[in-house]
């Protein structure tokens, strides 16, 4: 444990993750009402202006008709009363003469937003033509324009609130109750108790994280047991003393240093009842093997499987003070790739697809045995929990160990189950 401090608790995270979720959400929605305003805005205008040259062209054509300025003036007065009873606002329509002064209609005008002119010909207007021209000042449009605005902004500001509020709610209930609750449990295995993790409810991140924390409670856990139970091995040509087996008080099933409390006999027993055992298991979990391989483009040119026999399996917890449980290998799987770069790919592949027991892996590739052997083992285990070894090797470091220096007089049965020439392979006890 670090010296330093702690870091000081802040507020929670269901919170800062709604306020910084809600300032963005807030802010894009914010440019998209602006951007979306003026187009609506635009789009508004035009249609107004469209509308007011479609009738505009109307009264042009009226006023081509007209022989007399006092006609022209009468269309001119009848289209502005016409107007100003469906209009919002205010309107102004004059008929300008060549030199720009006015010949009929409004007395001035104001120079109004809302502005569209055309030509127009007449006999009765001076040098037989002139312009029409229609102002509106467009007030009401500036308030549709600013009420729709301020909905569209009540309506971000109402989004922001509930969205902070859902995701205070949502984070609260996947990520910080459940993050309390393996905090608790981290001070709980501070203090040793290691074991008996619950896994909380929440996001699935979260219970792979307890999960997580489950597994390596029980491996420390089990790792102090045993080195506190510990004892230095009698020295080589001496015999433990069967009588003074040690163990851990209450695990008479530990018969560290001394002759295994059980025979040969019920280990054949044991392990003929184990369901590893079974033909079909280790066909699926080749198949599992090989499937997985082949996904990730590794290829094996051979998976054998094996049982340890009862009398190895009987001497290696008598060598190494073990209870039948603690044997890892019992039951083991081998795979021969192409080369030593394949052996890690190999391995980095059956630790996601398995369950890996790190604390059970042995890499003889950088660290090969005194007698040359290389390879690498590791310890998984299936999803019913049926623990197994497995050892990946390339083809040069699998002919060492089978013909090479690294070959030992005593061997073991492997059955091929995919890739192999020979029905059974025979690897040396000291290397499987």
């Amino acid at each position: 444990m670090s010296g330093e401090a702690a870091p000081r608790k802040g507020p929670p995270l269901g919170l800062r993750l709604g306020i910084v979720s809600s300032i963005i959400v807030v802010g894009l929605m914010g440019v998209l009402v602006f951007f979306e305003q003026r187009k609506m805005d635009r789009d508004e205008r035009l249609h107004s202006r469209s509308s007011m040259e479609t009738v505009l062209a109307i009264l042009a054509e009226e006023i081509g008709k007209q022989v007399d300025a006092g006609g022209v003036e009468k269309e001119v007065e009848e289209f502005l009363t016409a107007q100003q009873r469906t209009a919002r606002d205010p309107i102004r329509v004059a008929v300008l003469g060549p030199d720009g002064g006015i010949v009929a209609g409004t007395a001035a005008l104001a120079g109004e937003p809302l502005r569209v002119s055309m030509e127009v010909r007449s006999d009765a207007l001076p040098g037989g033509a002139g312009t029409l021209v229609m102002e509106q000042s467009g007030g009401s449009l500036e308030r549709e324009v600013v009420e729709r605005t301020g909905r569209l902004l009540l309506d971000v500001a109402i989004t922001a609130l509930v969205l902070l509020v859902a995701l205070h709610l949502a984070t609260r209930a996947l990520v910080g109750r459940p993050l309390e609750h393996l905090l608790a449990t981290v001070d709980r295995m501070e203090q040793g108790y290691w074991r008996n993790v619950d896994v909380p409810g929440g996001a699935w991140e979260m219970r792979w994280l307890a999960w997580k924390f489950q597994g390596l409670g029980e491996r420390l856990d089990g790792l102090l047991k045993s080195i506190v139970g510990a004892r230095a091995l009698p020295t080589p040509g001496t015999e433990p003393a069967p009588a003074s087996c040690r163990g851990l008080p209450g695990d008479p099933g530990r018969k560290a240093g001394c002759v295994p409390a059980i025979t040969v006999a019920t280990i054949e027993q044991r392990l003929a009842h184990d369901p590893r055992s079974d033909a079909g298991w280790s066909r699926r979990i080749s198949a599992r093997i090989v499937e997985a391989l082949e996904e990730h483009g590794v290829e094996a040119l051979g998976i054998e499987f094996r049982m340890k026999d009862a009398t190895s399996a009987w001497w290696k917890m008598r060598s190494k003070s073990l209870r039948l449980e603690d044997l890892e290998d019992l039951f083991a799987f081998r795979i021969i790739v192409p080369s030593e770069q394949d052996c890690y790919a190999a391995v980095r592949i059956i630790h996601s697809t398995f369950a890996p027991d790190l604390l059970r892996f042995k890499d003889y590739v950088r660290s090969p045995k005194p007698n040359g052997y290389r390879g690498i083992h590791t310890c998984v285990a299936d999803g019913d929990g049926e623990r197994f070894e497995v050892q990946v090797r390339s083809t040069e470091m699998h002919e060492q160990a089978s013909h090479g220096t690294a070959a030992h007089s005593r061997y073991k049965a492997w059955i091929e189950l995919a890739g192999m020439q020979d029905t059974a392979r025979r690897g040396s006890p000291g290397n499987a």
